[in-house]
């Protein structure tokens, strides 16, 4: 694993040595809770980062806002939770709705590019398809990283919840030190690798739902899909 604290020095090339990262935390239904979790207490990347969790409707603009993030500050944006083909999906209403577990709405679309962010990891279903595309062709000196299919998750504590946590860190850094197509996609596959080894079907009888956790690993390793413009 690549020491975060060196992320800096390694990224002087391509200029993003003054990075604020945001992890953005929806936390309206029980799988964006286990996802928000999965962000608690993240390893450190090596540049100022802010967490963003939110229980109601919000998006990418009231995220740069509250955080007094300036537009056109550099973001690496970390993203846990529902997604759609085009979107990054939050709360669709406020907690004491009768449907709050249910209701979307957009927290990050196309119509947010003009504001960043340059990197993106997008840890939810479906928005490495049209969302991905629509990054590629509209912006410039970024990285995009998502999935194009639904996004499957044991979502236990423990050796679960490190694992997962484990996979979203070593992709994040692979984001921000990789110079090329071919470094991330190697660098995304070992981190796939990395979380399939601490599951071996040997230890099956310690991890009730280790056979799940390597079909859903293998899943997304197969459906991991990345930009960079």
């Amino acid at each position: 694993m690549t020491n975060p604290l060196n992320a800096p020095a390694q990224l002087t090339k391509s200029g993003r040595t003054d990075l604020q990262v945001i992890l953005g935390s929806p936390s309206h239904d029980a799988l964006t809770e286990y996802m928000s979790m999965l962000l608690d207490d993240f390893p450190p990347l090596g540049f100022p980062t802010s967490l963003f969790r939110f229980v109601a409707p919000k998006d990418y603009g009231n995220a740069l806002a509250h955080l007094s993030i300036e537009s056109d500050q550099d973001v690496f944006l970390i993203f846990c939770g529902h997604g759609s083909d085009a979107a990054l999906l939050g709360p669709g209403t406020t907690p004491n709705a009768a449907d709050y577990g249910t209701l979307k709405s957009v927290f990050y679309d196309r119509s947010h590019l003009h504001l960043g962010p340059q990197l993106l990891l997008a840890f939810c279903c479906s928005a490495g398809i049209e969302l991905a595309d629509v990054f590629g062709r509209f912006t410039s000196d970024g990285i995009f990283v998502g999935y194009d299919d639904k996004l499957y998750l044991v979502m236990g504590s423990g050796p679960y919840a490190e694992c997962w946590r484990r996979v979203l860190f070593n992709i994040a850094i692979a984001i921000l030190t990789t110079q090329n197509d071919r470094g991330l996609e190697q660098a995304i596959k070992s981190a796939y690798a990395a979380a399939l080894s601490e599951f071996p079907p040997s230890k099956d009888s310690e991890n009730e739902w280790g056979l799940l956790m390597r079909a859903y690993i293998r899943k997304q390793m197969e459906t991991v899909t990345f930009v960079r413009t």
